[in-house]
């Protein structure tokens, strides 16, 4: 019997001063190939970006990890440090949180610096999600210190910020039954 692959992971393509999520997410489009018949989703950024994917191609659902649909669902003090992004030594701080063994440090340490400054310009005047909510799938982590839980959400109740790699099972179950 042959199986049917229903997820992929997608890495962010390299960054080329995409100025805006909707450039991010046509430029994803465009990398990965993707329809208006394919399901999106995403963590974090990545949940945001599906919902800008899925405002270009109206796709028929919307998987959200540990996401935001809109800006207020953010932790107001991470949007308030955002407006220091032009002056923040990011390479440095890369530097520092790359020493560390906790995995979204080493995913900062390891990202684009000029990604992440454009990002934190971008997230907070994000429009956020104004379509259909009945096709979005919210799997949240009720501890995530970054995206506050909402109330509406699959949560995972000891899951913070990174429930898809801390709680893999529970989003997979969850992914299951929704799918």
């Amino acid at each position: 019997m042959e199986s049917i692959e229903l997820l992929s992971f997608l890495d962010w393509p390299e960054f080329n001063g995409e100025s805006s999520l909707r450039a991010v997410a046509e430029k994803i489009i465009e990398y990965y190939d993707i329809g208006p018949d394919d399901i999106v989703g995403g963590s974090s950024l990545g949940g945001i970006v599906a919902i800008e994917i899925d405002k270009i191609l109206n796709n028929p659902k919307v998987v959200l990890l540990g996401s935001a649909i809109d800006v207020t669902e953010v932790n107001s003090f991470l949007l308030k440090l955002s407006v220091l992004s032009d002056y923040a030594p990011i390479k440095i701080i890369q530097l520092l949180t790359g020493k560390y063994d906790v995995t979204l440090l080493k995913m900062f340490s390891e990202s684009d610096p000029q990604f992440i400054k454009m990002m934190c310009q971008l997230i907070p005047t994000w429009k956020g999600y104004l379509g259909n909510s009945k096709k979005l799938l919210r799997i949240h982590g009720a501890k995530d210190l970054v995206i506050s839980c909402p109330n509406e959400a699959h949560k995972i109740l000891d899951g913070g910020h990174l429930i898809a790699m801390t709680h893999a099972s529970n989003c997979e179950a969850l992914l299951s039954s929704y799918l």
